[in-house]
C-alpha cells in the first residue's frame, strides 16, 4: 500500500511542473471605494478556455485563477447590490496576469466594459513573449530557434551557432514544449518535434526564474500548441522546397542542384 502511494506522489509532481510552463495565472483583488469587497462572483471566458471557470473572492477580497490557458480572457465581477463589470485580461505562458477592479453601489441596472489590457508581468521574473500573429507578421522562421533569437539576452555566439541564454553555455537551458523537455543530448538545442503550424506562442524566459522548473542555468523557453477552445479553428500550410533555389559554392567541379519542386503538407485542427 505505501508503494501504491509513493508512486501516486511521484506522478503528481511533474504535473505541477509541467503546468508552471503550459499555463497562466489570473489573480487581482475587487475592491468598493477603496476598500476590499468580499463575495464577488468572478467568471471569466476565454475563446481558448472550454466553458468557463468562477470563483468568489474571500474576505481580502481577492480571487485566483490558476494554470490557466493563455488566451484574452474577459471577466465578469457580480454582487447583489454593485454594478456588475467586465474586463479584458491577457494571460501569456508562464506568466501572472492581474486583474484588480472597483465595484460601484448600483443606482441603475446597467454594466460597464473596461476596454484597457491589464498589466501582465505579476513577477520579477524577466520574460519575452511571443505570440503565433507578431511571428506571422515577421521575415523570420517560426521554428522555436528563430522566435528565441528575438528576446533580449539570447545569442547563437555558442558552438555552430547554437542558442545560449543569458551567457550560459548553449547546454545549460531549458526547452520545453506544452510542459515536455525537447532539449536534444548533445548540445542542449529544442529538437524540432513539432508542426510550425500548430505553435501557439512561446515566452522566452531570462532572468528571476522561478527555481521549479529546475535543470537549467540559462534560461528557459516554454511553446505551447494551439488547443481546444470555444470556438473551431484551423491550418493547412504547404512548406515549398526546391534544392535549384539554394546558391552554389565557388569549389569548381560542383554539379548543378537538382531542379525539383519538394511539398510538405501540414495541418492543425
Amino acid at each position: 500500500m505505501k508503494f501504491l502511494w509513493r508512486c501516486a506522489l511521484m506522478l503528481l509532481v511533474p504535473a505541477t511542473l509541467f503546468a508552471q510552463g503550459t499555463t497562466g495565472t489570473i489573480l487581482g483583488i475587487v475592491t468598493s471605494e477603496g476598500k476590499p469587497l468580499p463575495g464577488v462572483s468572478v467568471t471569466v471566458v476565454s475563446p481558448s478556455l472550454q466553458g468557463s471557470r468562477t470563483t468568489i473572492t474571500g474576505e481580502g477580497g481577492g480571487y485566483t485563477f490558476a494554470s490557466m490557458p493563455p488566451g484574452e480572457y474577459t471577466a465578469t465581477f457580480e454582487l447583489s447590490g454593485m454594478q456588475p463589470l467586465r474586463k479584458h485580461i491577457s494571460v501569456s505562458v508562464a506568466t501572472t496576469s492581474r486583474g484588480d477592479v472597483e465595484l460601484k453601489v448600483a443606482s441603475v441596472s446597467e454594466a460597464i466594459t473596461v476596454t484597457a489590457a491589464a498589466p501582465t508581468a505579476e513577477s520579477t521574473q524577466v520574460s519575452t513573449n511571443f505570440k503565433v500573429d507578431t511571428i506571422n507578421a515577421l521575415p523570420i522562421g517560426r521554428s522555436i530557434d528563430s522566435v528565441t533569437l528575438l528576446s533580449p539576452g539570447v545569442t547563437d555566439a555558442g558552438p555552430n551557432n547554437q542558442i545560449t541564454i543569458s551567457g550560459a553555455h548553449s547546454f545549460d537551458s531549458l526547452f520545453l514544449v506544452d510542459g515536455v523537455v525537447v532539449n536534444e543530448n548533445l548540445r542542449g538545442q529544442p529538437t524540432p518535434l513539432y508542426i510550425e503550424d500548430a505553435i501557439q506562442e512561446t515566452t522566452v524566459l531570462t532572468g528571476g526564474i522561478s527555481a521549479e522548473f529546475g535543470r537549467f542555468t540559462g534560461g528557459v523557453v516554454s511553446t505551447i500548441t494551439k488547443s481546444g477552445g470555444n470556438e473551431f479553428s484551423g491550418s493547412v500550410r504547404d512548406h515549398i522546397t526546391n534544392p535549384k533555389w539554394t546558391s552554389k559554392t565557388d569549389f569548381p567541379g560542383q554539379v548543378d542542384n537538382l531542379d525539383q519542386i519538394n511539398n510538405q503538407y501540414e495541418g492543425t485542427a
